[in-house]
């Protein structure tokens, strides 16, 4: 069982490194869409008034419900695996990045 300890900690970080690519655009449209309610700016003249404070309640509760999941499962996991801690966060910071990276980049390519 100690063996397929790594594998599913990299894919789980795959995991959380594309689903934190969902938080930051609830956060942008979240932040943008409460600055055109309030004034500020103006995003999309089509909104009705009052869109931006729930995208801004998922933001945070996204928020809230996302960050504990990796923070306390690497936690965890890292006395499981019994390897270093360069080699611990090189396979996270690795897996976590190519995760966002591969949900941003195909959005990033197909914008127009």
């Amino acid at each position: 069982m100690k063996q397929l300890n790594l594998p599913i900690f990299i894919l789980l970080n795959l995991l959380f490194g594309s689903v934190f690519f969902l938080v930051l655009i609830l956060w942008i449209f979240g932040l943008s869409f409460t600055a055109q309610d309030l004034g500020f700016i103006l995003v999309d003249p089509s909104l009705d008034n009052g869109t931006g404070f729930p995208f801004l309640l998922i933001a945070i509760l996204g928020t809230f419900l996302y960050f504990p999941i990796p923070f306390f499962y690497n936690r965890s996991i890292y006395k499981k695996l019994l390897i270093s801690k360069t080699k611990f966060y090189s396979f996270f910071i690795t897996a976590f990045t190519v995760g966002f990276l591969s949900v941003t980049i195909p959005i990033l390519i197909n914008w127009k």
